[in-house]
């Protein structure tokens, strides 16, 4: 009896157990199906992205090399005294323009000036020397002639021609040395007057004072540098093209020049000089550049960033650089249309900072995508807003 009550004890457990797991797996299998229906409900749309573009149109494409350099000076003159001296004045001052004849500074010439009194006493004596010379050899010259009017008639004798001639003769070589005489004292004169205009030391060159080592009441030597003189208005560039890119410059060849003391301007120039040969550690070509510096902007030393304008399109058509994609095929993009943005492949021309030059693939006025293209793919729904800047659709 005992046993069947056990028997009965364990069939009842059994059975317990076996509905609680057929309960389980109903509620699991309710769940799943609640939890796909869910998911389902909440699986995301494809939405379009957004997107600018800009048409492409015709317009000039310029090609640049983007090189470094330096400011250098089209020349440099010292400027030195002739004689040695005292410095008596300065005239400029450093950054001052120039031109040729203007004084810069002056030597202190008291002495030249005594000497040039001097001189021109003895000029005065040696003229008046030469007045009365010519008068005595005029006089002695009348007399000579009477004389020998008077011997061709048998009225004076042979001794009295001679005589006169012997006259002459020395008043021709005292008027010869007076004469020499005069010529001294005038040269004399003349060195003085040099000396003098000397003792002005005067620009010989257009420019800008660079340098000067002047000070009044200094001791300077003769051809000493005294102040440098610098043509920096036109200023030159001097900066290095590689080999393969010398084909490619020319002499007026345009170029545009900045500078971290302007960052916001540019200055532009053009291609005054090529190096004679190329640089055999760097196989590269010197160029200097000429750029006009009215204002002084510019100074000799700034380091220098060049763009260089290698090549040029005019009237091609173009499209905005940001708008290019690559591949390992080649160049493409992405052109907006019916609302579906659709990848072209193209090839291109000349490419510039901020234009591309396209050859083939586009036609004049397709609506390039410039931003949001980097998520596209081929067939792409899109939506073209205005630009954040406040422009409209392009």
């Amino acid at each position: 009896m005992q046993r069947a009550r056990s028997g009965l004890a364990v069939l009842g457990v059994v059975v317990l157990v076996a509905l609680v797991l057929m309960g389980i797996r109903i509620n699991q299998g309710i769940k799943s199906r609640e939890q796909a229906a869910s998911q389902a409900g909440l699986r995301p749309r494809i939405d379009p992205i957004s997107v600018q573009v800009e048409p492409v149109s015709r317009g000039t494409v310029e090609e640049l090399a983007v090189l470094t350099g330096s400011l250098e000076p089209r020349y440099r003159v010292d400027v030195s005294p002739r004689r040695a001296g005292r410095l008596a004045s300065v005239a400029v001052e450093v950054g001052q323009r120039v031109k040729p004849g203007d004084i810069l500074a002056v030597m202190e010439h008291d002495d030249l000036l005594l000497q040039e009194q001097q001189s021109l006493a003895g000029l005065a004596a040696s003229r008046g020397s030469l007045k009365r010379a010519q008068a005595q050899r005029d006089k002695v010259q009348a007399d000579y002639e009477r004389i020998k009017l008077l011997y061709e008639e048998r009225a004076a004798t042979q001794q009295e021609l001679k005589n006169v001639q012997n006259q002459l003769e020395e008043a021709n070589i005292q008027l010869d040395i007076v004469k020499a005489q005069l010529d001294q004292a005038e040269a004399n004169y003349a060195l003085l007057q040099l000396q003098l205009s000397q003792a002005a030391i005067e620009a010989s060159v257009e420019g800008v004072v660079m340098e000067m080592d002047a000070v009044p009441g200094s001791q300077v030597g003769a051809n000493s540098p005294l102040v440098t003189i610098a043509g920096i208005d036109p200023i030159e560039v001097v900066f290095f093209i590689p080999e393969r890119d010398i084909g490619r410059v020319s002499i007026d060849q345009e170029l545009n020049v900045y500078v971290d003391a302007f960052p916001d301007r540019v200055f532009p120039g053009t291609v005054a000089r090529l190096g004679a040969g190329v640089e055999p550690r760097t196989r590269t070509l010197q160029v200097r550049g000429r750029i006009p510096n009215k204002g002084l902007f510019l100074c000799p030393g700034m380091f220098a960033r060049v763009e260089l304008v290698m090549a040029r399109e005019e009237e091609v058509l173009t499209i905005p650089r940001e708008a290019l994609m690559t591949s390992s095929t080649g160049y493409y993009v992405f052109v907006a249309k019916d609302g579906k943005a659709h990848m072209q492949t193209i090839r291109t021309g000349l490419q510039g900072i901020e234009r591309v030059q396209v050859i083939e693939g586009l036609q004049e006025r397709d609506a390039v995508i410039t931003i949001g293209q980097q998520r596209l793919q081929d067939g792409r729904a899109i939506r073209v807003i205005d630009d954040v800047d406040g422009g409209g659709s392009r």
